[in-house]
């Protein structure tokens, strides 16, 4: 995508970069404009995130279902949250072990 829109690669790559590490980086406002320092930088990222941010990260998922009563209700808030916040789905297996146990 890159070669045919430069704007919309860069703020597709932020997006993906705060989906999955919650890094706020803007295409006007990179750490480096050298893909191999970036590339560094979130491998480094990457090795911090031990149990106890991977438990953060999750406690998230799950309080973004507090307001829901239902099981079902509580599984599709932390469906919508995987969707908006890391741009994936709960696989249906997923979506049957959250009802059971949010």
């Amino acid at each position: 995508m890159l070669p045919q829109n430069p704007q919309g690669a860069l703020q597709q790559f932020c997006a993906w970069v705060k989906s999955r590490y919650e890094l706020e980086w803007s295409p006007d406002a990179l750490p480096s404009n050298n893909p191999v320092d970036l590339k560094n930088l979130l491998v480094n990222e990457a090795r911090t995130w031990d149990d106890a941010k991977i438990a953060k990260r999750a406690a998230k998922a799950v309080g973004a279902a507090s307001g829901a009563t239902t099981n079902e209700a509580k599984a599709d808030a932390i469906d919508r949250w995987f969707q908006e916040s890391c741009f994936t789905k709960l696989t249906e297996d997923e979506r049957k072990e959250a009802i059971k146990d949010p």
